[in-house]
């Protein structure tokens, strides 16, 4: 239903219980320790326990796949528990080859103890028996009997039981304690982590063959994995719901509120996904303009910022380095920062986002970038971000040097830490790892420290433009004394009703230190797959 739309080979997170996309996640991979250790030491009686659609019959497969593979463990798989305990008797003997010239239970038993003696200590048989709680109480009492036949304390039949965690309960009962005693050893399989269940959405994608999209916000995982409980088959039908809707919206990036409509669907209180995914920003033209925002008084939609000033939405969908889909948005941005500035002249900016991974390395760069190329000026583009250390990433073929940091603690010269690159009219200062107060009294004697207003002349002297790229205020006290210094400072967010909030304490944190917001950006780009995921993957 949304394979088309986002050129994927398959469904994403279709609930089938598939070991070619088992997430191996920690809880998974304790689980299968468990499991293969239990197997290898021939302990007799195993138990792993679960929520429903934990992935344990997906364990279940995988491990008599591997035994399968491995052909040194004869096992059978039970994969129905409700079969009367005659029927479990055939099925055993079927697989042990054994010729039923009898249908009584008493003589199957003894047909199958005769096979094992007649082979001694040698061959055993593995029981492995899914969704044990709903075998009946005498069912499961006749296996464990069964169990019990030994040769000379050589137990060949044993037990694999993968169960809900009601069996555990069932297991308190009186007529079942001596089958809860023999169980040495028991595995209760844990729910995923927030971090696991990201992992596990972008897992279930590249495996369906995503190249990139869509994406799930931040504060849609969160809502998923609040809802889900990190409960992989509940996480696959809010996905599927979510993926089903973007597709009919024509998404690449599924936020909250798609979320939210998902999860009333699943829980009946609409019959319908709906036919329009309600966005309060998504009235003005194609770039997201609002009527009126080229004038000094423009405002954010409500909510968005009290007192923020100018409001921008980028749409664009363009790779690094790539202009042409990128032109308009970034060249209204600069034409409504002239228009707000009223002549001023503004030279020297900060880009910040209101918290992390809204884009603000991909806007001010490409906004350097543009201003470079299509409109011929001076600019020099200020990693701020302290997030790689010397390293430019957003410029290929760039040597690594000490950045603003190593400036302002007196380490580096001005002239020392800007570097040329291969596009034209376009300087660097790279990124550092550590803070900085900018205030000059850092260092001693020669080392002496320089504050960042110092460095900011410098850049309105020699520069048409200066673009820093910086880190979140609220986290950050250098974002703070680079804003003072500036002219002009401009914020930069994710569309999401829970990044309202945030934009509102990050105006009022800048206001409380006497820096107005000139802009409010709210990023709408289509994100790439995270690099660690597909790292992540092998």
């Amino acid at each position: 239903m949304y394979q088309d739309f986002y050129q994927m080979k398959a469904e994403a997170f279709i609930n089938q219980p598939l070991p070619e996309i088992f997430f191996d996640s920690g809880p998974h991979k304790k689980a299968w320790e468990y499991l293969v250790h239990g197997i290898d030491a021939r302990e007799q009686f195993l138990l792993l326990c679960g929520d429903y659609g934990i992935g344990k019959t997906t364990l279940c497969i995988r491990l008599t796949q591997a035994m399968k593979e491995s052909g040194k463990i004869p096992f059978l798989f039970i994969s129905t528990p409700t079969f009367s305990y005659t029927t479990l008797l055939a099925r055993i003997a079927e697989r042990l080859q054994i010729s039923l010239d009898q249908e009584h239970v008493s003589a199957i038993e003894n047909m199958i103890f005769r096979y094992f003696e007649d082979r001694g200590q040698k061959d055993g048989l593995t029981l492995i028996i899914d969704d044990v709680q709903d075998m009946d109480i005498s069912t499961m009492n006749q296996l464990r009997l069964l169990a019990n036949f030994n040769i000379e304390g050589f137990f060949p039949i044993r037990l694999l039981l993968f169960s809900h965690f009601s069996f555990i309960e069932k297991l308190k009962l009186d007529i079942m304690q001596p089958l809860n005693q023999r169980i040495r050893r028991r595995h209760y399989l844990q729910r995923l982590s927030f971090e696991e269940t990201r992992e596990y959405i972008y897992f279930r994608l590249v495996k369906a063959g995503s190249q990139g999209i869509p994406s799930f916000e931040d504060d849609a995982i969160q809502r998923i994995f609040a809802y889900s409980n990190g409960v992989p088959r509940s996480i696959n039908n809010i996905c599927d719901c979510c993926l089903i809707a973007g597709a009919r919206h024509g998404l690449t990036v599924i936020d909250d509120s798609v979320v939210l409509e998902a999860i009333r669907y699943i829980e009946g209180k609409t019959v319908s996904l709906p036919e329009k995914i309600t966005d309060e920003s998504s009235q003005g033209n194609d770039l997201g303009y609002h009527p009126g925002n080229y004038g000094s008084d423009a405002q954010p939609p409500g909510g968005w910022g009290a007192g923020a000033g100018l409001f921008y939405r980028q749409k664009a969908k363009s790779g690094p380095h790539k202009l042409s889909k990128l032109g308009d948005f970034l060249d209204n941005i600069w034409v409504n920062i002239n228009l707000r500035a009223a002549n001023q002249n503004p030279r020297t900016f900060v880009l910040c986002g209101a918290n992390r991974s809204v884009g603000t390395t991909f806007i001010s760069f490409h906004l350097a970038l543009s201003l470079s190329q299509e409109r011929n000026m001076n600019v020099l583009y200020v990693d701020a971000s302290l997030d790689a250390p010397h390293q430019p990433v957003v410029i290929p073929n760039m040597n690594a040097r000490p950045g603003l940091a190593a400036f302002c603690e007196g380490h580096q010269s001005i002239d020392s830490i800007i570097q040329r690159t291969e596009y034209k009219n376009l300087s660097v200062v790279t990124s550092d790892t550590q803070e900085f107060t900018g205030t000059g009294n850092s260092g001693t004697g020669s080392n002496k420290g320089r504050s960042v207003k110092e460095f900011v002349d410098y850049c309105s002297a020699h520069f048409d433009a200066t673009i820093i790229d910086a880190q979140p205020p609220m986290e950050h006290p250098s974002t703070i004394t680079l804003a003072k210094a500036v002219d002009q400072t401009i914020l930069i967010s994710r569309y999401g009703v829970s990044r309202r909030e945030v934009c509102q304490h990050t105006i009022d944190k800048l206001k409380e230190n006497n820096i107005a917001i000139a802009g409010l950006i709210i990023n709408e780009r289509q994100y790439p797959l995270p690099e660690y995921i597909y790292k992540l993957l092998g």
